[in-house]
């Protein structure tokens, strides 16, 4: 065999073991190819199912979590604010800006006697008046003053009755109609004292008359045996009235002790005193400073028809005497000088009670000059 036939036949074995190769080696790669398509695509996907599973749950955990958790952490501090924020608000507000205390002003008038003298012409010109005038007329000059305070207290120097069973030997009695109450109402008058020297001018029956004219017009009266409570602002008032001559200072003492256990503060009226003095005597002076001792808030006085002097004494005023006010007992005295005295008395925030300002109004028991009628007035006001 020639060399070319050997090169011929070597040539077509190799490709024929090419061509058997190729298909298997192309089928291999293809399918390598496909399985790798398959498994990167599988892994992609589960890669990317895992992750969107685990991103999912993860989120939807962190999502649930803070769904959860904000809310509770919200709500527990909002809660917790709430709770805690007005207490310490509270504290924030006492010692940043403390509130102001709450302020509770006692207005106090001299001699309110309606009606007048029945022995002379004092009974029947006071009626004259009140024929002319309404009843608010009397106190219009005041009243607003005593509508803006939140007490007013005076002395009922006189009864209101119909009864002509008289004491005897009396220089004067006073006496005037029930309806001549209205004049008190219309005026804006909270609590009268009774324990003076002329309560008593048309004995039981003036006395009876005139404390169920009071009651039934919606007035607290006190003195004697009678004492008077009024809470204002959730502070308690006690109102206390004694005479120089019906009490001894044990019994006032005593008196103001126990009522202090009732109340937070106490307010004494005193009738003493010589009339027409300015200056307190000694017993006055011993009545009075005997009171605050025993616990007394303010101390304030009648009988002598002229203001007499005040005086401050550990802290507390006594005011010895507020003179005539609306007075029917004199046409036209000498001496017209009145005032409204104010006490100011503070209340902070844990309740404490402490005795503040206080001024004196100065008016006249009369808005003419030249005569009495009846209708007290500011000096700055008066004509």
């Amino acid at each position: 065999m020639s060399v070319r036939k050997i090169i011929t036949l070597f040539a077509a074995f190799f490709i024929t073991i090419l061509f058997l190769i190729m298909p298997a080696a192309a089928s291999e790669t293809i399918r390598t190819q496909t399985e790798t398509v398959y498994e990167n695509a599988v892994t992609e996907t589960a890669i990317y199912t895992e992750t969107a599973y685990e991103n999912t749950y993860a989120e939807t955990a962190y999502n649930t979590k803070s769904v959860y958790e904000i809310p509770h952490t919200e709500t527990a501090y909002n809660t917790e604010n709430v709770y805690e924020n007005p207490h310490n608000e509270t504290v924030s507000a006492k010692t940043i800006t403390p509130p102001a205390p709450i302020k509770i002003t006692v207005s106090a008038a001299g001699d309110f006697t309606l009606g007048g003298d029945v022995q002379s012409q004092g009974e029947s010109r006071f009626a004259q008046s009140y024929s002319e005038h309404t009843p608010d007329w009397y106190l219009a000059n005041v009243a607003d003053i005593f509508d803006k305070d939140d007490i007013t207290v005076v002395n009922l120097e006189g009864t209101l009755t119909t009864s002509d069973n008289r004491r005897k030997n009396r220089s004067f009695l006073f006496r005037g109609k029930p309806e001549y109450i209205d004049i008190l109402t219309a005026g804006n008058v909270d609590v009268v004292n009774v324990a003076n020297n002329h309560h008593n001018d048309f004995l039981s029956q003036g006395k009876a008359d005139t404390i169920s004219t009071v009651k039934n017009a919606g007035i607290g009266y006190f003195g004697y045996d009678d004492e008077y409570y009024i809470e204002k602002q959730g502070v308690t008032f006690g109102f206390l009235g004694f005479t120089e001559w019906d009490h001894t200072a044990e019994q006032i003492t005593e008196r103001i002790t126990s009522a202090k256990l009732k109340c937070d503060i106490i307010i004494v009226s005193f009738h003493w005193g010589v009339e027409r003095q300015y200056t307190p005597t000694k017993t006055q002076t011993y009545l009075g400073h005997a009171a605050v001792d025993a616990g007394a808030d303010l101390v304030i006085g009648s009988h002598t028809h002229v203001l007499g002097e005040v005086e401050n004494y550990n802290g507390v005023n006594i005011v010895y005497s507020l003179g005539n006010f609306c007075y029917g007992g004199h046409s036209n005295p000498a001496d017209k000088n009145t005032m409204i005295f104010q006490q100011d008395f503070e209340i902070d925030e844990d309740g404490g009670v402490d005795i503040s300002d206080s001024r004196i109004i100065p008016c006249s028991i009369s808005s003419l000059s030249w005569t009495n009628n009846c209708q007290p007035t500011p000096i700055s006001d008066k004509t």
